[in-house]
């Protein structure tokens, strides 16, 4: 199993460094607080991809302009 190029070994190291540093009361506050946090940034993200297509859709949508007689004459000689 392998989570961002950290496999299980190195989520164990870290998990319990943690445990120790934050101690088991603090824990599920900060367990929480990363889950909200990672909610919050893929919600984000989730709007920003979907403004960016429909605002993407709205410009392929508009018709391009009339290059004009003069850029007509240099593509067919």
């Amino acid at each position: 199993m392998d989570i961002f190029g950290v496999g299980l070994g190195e989520l164990l190291a870290i998990g319990i460094i943690a445990l120790l540093v934050f101690g088991p009361a603090q824990l599920p506050e900060i367990a929480t607080t990363v889950a909200r946090t990672l909610r919050q940034l893929r919600k984000t993200s989730q709007e920003l991809m979907d403004e960016l297509t429909q605002e993407l859709g709205t410009v392929s949508e508009e018709p391009r302009p009339d290059p004009g007689p003069q850029a007509r004459r240099k593509d067919n000689p």
